[in-house]
């Protein structure tokens, strides 16, 4: 109960990070009025017109989301706090995977995502791991 209830405050505390990466970066770069969301080449031109800067911004938050989600988990379960955190960041990995294929973005941030996600995550419960005496 202990594991599964780390991953779920895991993943909620990384939906919560990504959101607030969301809004700040649409605050950055506004979503227009007249965007047609039903018509994927109207997302794709739109995802097209954000600025680079916004877009590592947003990769950032992905990457920090696994990053506190995991370290969270860990923390929390700490005795298997290895796969508390690969877990935790695998459910954020898929999720933003989603994300992916259902709105268009460039091929780097798969990258970020395909490459970064699990590597972050067991960083950070490697820094929680309990210390051996």
């Amino acid at each position: 109960m202990k594991k599964i209830l780390s991953i779920v405050l895991g993943v909620v505390v990384g939906f919560v990070i990504v959101f607030i990466g969301d809004a700040t970066t649409h605050a950055l770069s506004p979503i227009p009025a007249n965007l047609n969301v039903a018509n994927k080449t109207s997302i794709a031109n739109y995802i097209s017109s954000i600025p680079l800067y916004v877009m590592i911004i947003m990769s950032i938050f992905w990457l920090f989301s696994a990053f506190i989600g995991s370290m969270l988990a860990a923390r929390i379960n700490r005795s298997e706090w290895k796969n508390t955190a690969l877990i935790t960041g695998s459910i954020l990995m898929a999720a933003s995977i989603l994300n992916l294929m259902l709105i268009p973005h460039p091929l780097w941030m798969w990258l970020v995502v395909i490459i970064g996600y699990l590597p972050v995550s067991l960083l950070a419960g490697y820094l929680i791991k309990p210390k051996l005496t």
